[in-house]
């Protein structure tokens, strides 16, 4: 049971490897040829591995192409002695990994119940006004009925906190800093991740982190998901504005990533070459047809390939299937 339960964790560590490194390389062209909205796509194949695993084995044989099908390595050697050693090495890797796990976790919930302490204790309700203000931008939108709003001092810009009932976070400032046609942008923004639930979203990101914490390739690309998130929402708002409304829009982007802003810990934090590629992303944005084509045909043939990568791993999950998985080299060790 330790050792099956090792040869899945090394596997889908590969598998996640090759994925995410799939991810990033494509992304730049995806971006060109499409835009960014499919770019934000491209992350949905990271569910592709865990429905591979949870699918029953007698479907995967079916579906997988048949050159995955019955190979393996021959000649397992073991030996008492030599199985009892793997099987203790097993069983310390389990609990390092179980350790790791269950840090990395903590950490991430003791950051989030301090966050959420913090806010209720410094946020203020709206004015009735300024609520008005808000259902007026989010009946604009069609999002009914409109999410909780607060002011608070942590954050900058507007920013969801919360992932089944968020609620809108406004900087204090929010309605004298900004025009009218300022916060409609900057709302309209944050709608767009309510609409979507990439709350969850970075959930799964969260749970991706906790599982695979050893591997730094999982950190690089929570970063790149999370630019791409905001990119995607900035091409959604902007998908049938006219150009002016571009310029403004990035004015606000730069006006909100200022050195001079507070810089509070809730919402996504920029760098400086990723708040200009952002506003050049919102300059050059075209409304074009070919782009969802071309978008649907990129994710079709990513998804059929994380498909075929990620099929032979089922092998570690049902050991008497009839695929081997990339990692058979262990069944030479007694796994």
């Amino acid at each position: 049971m330790l050792s099956n339960a090792i040869s899945v964790l090394i596997q889908y560590s590969l598998i996640y490897c090759l994925i995410v490194g799939l991810i990033l390389a494509l992304r730049r062209p995806m971006y060109n040829i499409a835009g960014a909205r499919w770019v934000y796509t491209l992350w949905l194949v990271l569910l592709v591995p865990l429905g591979v695993l949870l699918m029953p084995d007698t479907i995967a044989v079916t579906l997988i192409p048949s050159v995955f099908q019955d190979f393996s390595l021959p000649g397992r050697v073991s030996t008492a002695t030599r199985v009892d050693s793997v099987h203790a090495i097993a069983s310390a890797a389990i609990i390092l990994w179980f350790g790791g796990v269950l840090v990395t976790a903590w950490r991430f919930f003791r950051t989030g119940l301090r966050l959420s302490l913090g806010l209720k204790e410094r946020y203020q309700p709206p004015t009735a006004q300024q609520l008005r203000v808000i259902e007026l931008f989010c009946r604009r939108a069609g999002v009914f009925p409109a999410p909780r709003v607060h002011l608070s001092p942590d954050t900058d810009g507007p920013a969801l906190w919360g992932m089944l009932n968020p609620v809108l976070l406004l900087p204090f400032d929010f309605f004298d800093r900004f025009t009218r046609s300022e916060q409609m942008l900057m709302i309209s923004h944050e709608l767009v991740h309510l609409r979507r639930k990439d709350g969850c979203w970075n959930l799964l990101f969260c749970v991706l982190h906790c599982i695979f914490w050893f591997n730094p390739l999982v950190r690089i690309a929570e970063r790149r998901f999370r630019l791409d998130q905001e990119q995607s929402c900035d091409q959604w708002v902007l998908w049938d504005e006219p150009s002016e409304q571009r310029a403004l829009y990035a004015a606000v982007m730069l006006k909100v990533a200022a050195p001079a802003s507070s810089g509070g810990p809730i919402g996504f934090r920029n760098t400086v070459p990723e708040v200009f590629g952002r506003v050049a992303m919102i300059q050059d944005h075209r409304k074009s047809i070919s782009q969802s084509v071309l978008g649907t045909i990129g994710l079709v043939v990513l998804l059929f390939a994380v498909v075929i990568v990620s099929a032979p791993a089922t092998q570690a999950a049902y050991p008497g299937g009839a695929m081997s998985g990339w990692c058979t080299v262990y069944q030479g060790l007694g796994f």
